[in-house]
């Protein structure tokens, strides 16, 4: 690897360490983007596009590259391994299209989040089922976002609403639980995705005007408690965890 793309990821690791500082213990932010962003330069249009250099900015420091391009690809590359050298909890964001067959796959660069420590009454909820049903929750696999919408097209609005941040929700789950299973009962979970448009009216609506429309998506937590047979007994989905 290049000294200098060497040199990159450790800049890149310090600022995602700089990022987490402060999550833990914040009552309204449990994750952070860290200031990072990948840019390419170049003259022409379409197939007649020619690259000229490319820029990583990191904070208030820009690093430029003239010899080679930094391809988004690259880039996840680069971000995926400085957030393993930080050694903290995040995901690097990027877009994937294309089947790879029919339609060559293409990637977009979109930065890094890095996330907090979770609650207690999530880690006592993972607990309990694992005790009960031997299966746990993801600390980011259960969440709840707004989107805002025109016509057919749509994108998220706000920050993501995680589960693993939310002390209220876990215990209520955990009372749930204690309150409903009989002993030798088991718990058994798991996950489903949701997409709201809200009010139907209005998404009719925006179907032929050029109005906004505002639902929702994200990924509930269903809970099956059955009896010792494997009956079900009981059936609950936990979501909009606002």
């Amino acid at each position: 690897m290049d000294k200098n793309k060497e040199s990159l990821i450790k800049v890149i690791a310090k600022a995602i360490k700089e990022s987490a500082k402060g999550i833990n213990g914040n009552v309204y932010y449990h994750y952070a983007d860290v200031p990072i962003e990948l840019r390419n330069w170049g003259a022409g249009w379409g197939n007649k596009w020619k690259w000229s250099s490319s820029e990583i900015k990191v904070g208030n420091e820009t690093y430029k590259f003239t010899d080679k391009e930094v391809t988004d690809q690259e880039m996840i590359s680069l971000a995926k391994q400085a957030l393993e050298l930080s050694g903290c909890k995040g995901k690097v964001l990027y877009d994937e299209c294309g089947d790879g067959y029919w339609v060559s796959k293409t990637y977009r660069f979109n930065g890094i989040k890095v996330y907090g420590e979770p609650c207690n009454e999530f880690k006592e909820l993972n607990k309990m089922l694992a005790k009960y049903g031997n299966k746990t929750i993801g600390e980011h696999d259960v969440f709840h976002v707004n989107v805002c919408g025109k016509r057919s097209s749509w994108s998220d609005s706000g920050h993501e609403s995680y589960l693993c941040y939310m002390p209220k929700v876990c215990a209520n789950i955990i009372d749930y639980i204690r309150h409903n299973r009989l002993r030798g009962w088991k718990v058994c979970i798991s996950t489903e995705e949701y997409f709201s448009h809200g009010d139907e009216m209005d998404y009719r609506c925006a179907q032929h005007q050029e109005s906004e429309w505002y639902g929702c998506r994200g990924v509930m937590l269903v809970t099956d408690i059955k009896n010792t047979k494997g009956q079900l007994k009981l059936h609950k989905a936990f979501m909009d965890f606002r």
